[in-house]
Order: structure tokens, then C-alpha cells, then sequence
């Protein structure tokens, strides 16, 4: 069952969508039952266009079952299955399509199915982003990267400055989707961003300039001096800003 899933991007195979078969007189299972609920596989609700760019396409399926297409289905391979994955390699439909669905999105089709299944059938360890090129998710795993990247800096420079100022200022960090420190009074706050390597200043929640002459001034010195650290631990870590 989960070859096929994998083979055919099933979409919609969860816990409630499978099942066994079993004796009514004994109540013994029998074996799994036949496979069913295949109603979205091979994107049915896809155009023939975005089929052409079909990593993103599957990029952004939902899986319900495992983590990942391709793994998963060779992580269920065995030897039985294997030799029935390999026929699929160069196979056809019967079907070659009509006035409503064409052709060229048959073929399209088996064209994606060849490849899965020769992916499955690999001995290296494959997910699908390595078999369908997707260009956004290589962007989330490069914005993925940058975060966690940018989160690690995060935290070494909060060890360096935690204990280097006094009670009535707060440190916070923000790393959900962003990774700023945040260290703040009743009224200023100064945002350091460790994804876009800034540092700015805000009071009341509205962000101005460090020129600003009405600026309170021992808050003022703790920019200065948090902005002197922070230059330092960039320049530290070779980054280019």
C-alpha cells in the first residue's frame, strides 16, 4: 500500500484509510484488505501546465502517511514488491487519453511514475526533493538554513551580553520565525536582527533615529555599547553584511 501511495502521490492515505480483513466466525485477521481510497493520486487536481513544473507541485502536497513520497516508499520496498516496482519503470497506460483528458497530460503522467519508480528502486537513500527538483523548496531549506544559522548566532551573543546591564532593562528573544533580541526599558527598545545583521532603536513602539536629540541618553549609551558588541560578534563570525 504505501508503494503505491508513493508511486501514485497519493495525498489523502491517513489512519482511518486503510483496513484488515478478518474471519466472521473467528474474528481472526485475515490480511489487509484491498486498497482503496485512491481518489487523489497522480493530481487530479493539477493543470496540465503546473504538471510541467511538477517539484513544487509536489512540494506543496500534503502527505498524510510518513514524511516524504519517495522515502517512504523505500523504506516499505521488499523483495516482492521490488520486482513488480521494476516493470513499472517503462511502463503505459492503457488508457491514452480523450477530449477531456488529453494525451499529453497521460503521458506527462507516466513520465513521473518512471521516475518514481526508479527512485524507490534505488540503492542510495532518496527523498523527493532529490528525484522532482522543486525551486521553492530549495529556497525554504536555504531560508531554513539561514535561520537556524542566524538563531545560533542569537544565543551566543545573548551569552555574551546578559549579565552586562542592569535590572531595569529587559532581554527577550524572539525566534519563531524571526531571530531578534529585544532589550528594552518602560519606553525604548533596541531590536537586534540576526537574520538581516541590523540593529535599530525604537521608542514607544515607534521606531527612530539614533540622532534623535530627545532620546534619553543613559539609553542612548546602551545602544551604543550594544551596538559596539554587536559589530564586534559579527565581524567575529567573518560574516559580510
Amino acid at each position: 500500500m504505501l508503494v503505491i501511495d508513493s508511486l501514485c502521490f497519493n495525498q489523502d492515505r491517513h489512519s482511518g484509510n486503510y483496513g484488515v480483513l478478518f474471519d466472521n466466525d473467528t474474528l481472526e485477521i485475515v490480511g489487509m484488505a484491498p486498497i482503496f481510497d485512491m481518489n487523489i493520486s497522480l493530481f487530479p487536481y493539477t493543470s496540465l501546465e503546473k504538471l510541467k513544473d511538477i517539484g513544487n507541485v509536489i512540494y506543496k502536497c500534503d502527505i498524510k502517511l510518513g514524511d516524504d513520497f519517495t522515502h517512504m516508499g523505500q523504506a516499505a520496498l521488499n523483495d516482492v514488491i521490488k520486482d513488480r516496482v521494476k516493470d513499472l519503470k517503462d511502463f503505459s497506460f492503457s488508457f491514452h487519453g480523450d477530449d477531456v483528458f488529453p494525451s499529453e497530460r497521460v503521458k506527462r503522467l507516466e513520465e513521473i511514475v518512471h521516475r518514481q519508480a526508479s527512485a524507490i528502486l534505488s540503492k542510495e537513500i532518496l527523498y523527493t526533493k532529490d528525484v522532482f527538483f522543486s525551486p521553492q523548496a530549495a529556497e525554504a531549506e536555504e531560508r531554513k538554513k539561514k535561520f537556524e544559522y542566524a538563531k545560533g548566532l542569537l544565543y551566543g551573543f545573548y551569552d555574551i551580553i546578559k549579565n552586562k546591564f542592569n535590572d531595569e532593562i529587559q532581554l527577550s528573544i524572539c525566534d519563531n520565525d524571526e531571530a531578534i533580541l529585544c532589550v528594552e526599558n518602560e519606553e525604548y527598545s533596541i531590536d537586534v536582527d540576526f537574520l538581516n545583521y541590523d540593529i535599530s532603536l525604537r521608542q514607544n513602539m515607534i521606531s527612530i533615529s539614533v540622532e534623535d536629540p530627545a532620546k534619553n541618553e543613559p539609553f542612548l549609551e546602551i545602544y551604543k555599547t550594544l551596538e559596539r558588541e554587536f559589530q564586534e560578534y559579527i565581524r567575529s563570525k567573518d560574516i559580510e553584511r
